[in-house]
């Protein structure tokens, strides 16, 4: 599991647009689309500002009825993978 220190914020090059239970986005730096789906969709909502993994963890196991620990894991994961396409940085 991919270790996140620091608050997790949108990268500003990263344009998005709420689409019912999605969000579409533009990486106005790489050229690319991308369109994330229900829970992906809710952790970028959730991002609008920057919060730790443990506070993002919190909000997601009240809305979906879990654990923040369960979620832990999956969301590492989900934001290593925004964070190595550069959709979201670190913040100290």
């Amino acid at each position: 599991m991919p270790t996140i220190t620091g608050k997790v914020a949108r990268s500003p090059s990263v344009l998005s647009s709420d689409l019912d239970k999605s969000v579409v986005m533009m990486d106005l730096e790489g050229g690319n689309y991308y369109d994330l789906g229900d829970s992906a969709a809710t952790i970028w909502k959730l991002i609008e500002e920057p919060k730790t993994l443990d506070e993002i963890c919190a909000e997601l196991a009240i809305k979906y009825r879990t654990s923040a620990a369960d979620c832990a894991d999956d969301v590492s994961r989900f934001i290593a993978v925004l964070r190595e396409k550069a959709l979201v940085v670190i913040e100290p």
